[in-house]
């Protein structure tokens, strides 16, 4: 039997070297799609709603990539997130931890 090997993330990931530019057009085109949407007069509600979900889809995977880079900063809830995350890797649902003499809640979500 063969052993089946795992390359194609490594890379793919080598491939999607983002910029703040690729950010900064992806948003655009979010901020394209939703305008048209919202410009829309027909009575179909789902009316470009795979470009709208595609390109909100697009925005945060370039954002989440930028972030781990380290190019865009961290938000003060992404890091808490973060520390938390690892303090408490088997927390389940709805659990009360103590991080830094508070209390927070774990929620996850689908």
């Amino acid at each position: 039997m063969a052993a089946l090997r795992v390359v194609s993330v490594k890379i793919e990931l080598r491939e999607k070297m983002y910029k703040l530019e690729d950010l900064e057009n992806a948003r655009a085109e979010a901020r394209k799609w939703g305008d048209a949407f919202a410009n829309e007069r027909s009575n179909n509600p789902n009316v470009y709603l795979a470009e709208r979900r595609d390109a909100g889809i697009k925005v945060r995977r370039i954002e989440s990539y930028l972030k781990e880079v380290g190019i865009i900063e961290k938000t003060d809830d992404e890091i808490l997130t973060e520390k938390l995350d690892a303090l408490y890797p088997n927390a389940r649902s709805k659990t009360i931890v103590n991080f830094e003499g508070k209390r927070y809640q774990v929620s996850y979500f689908l």
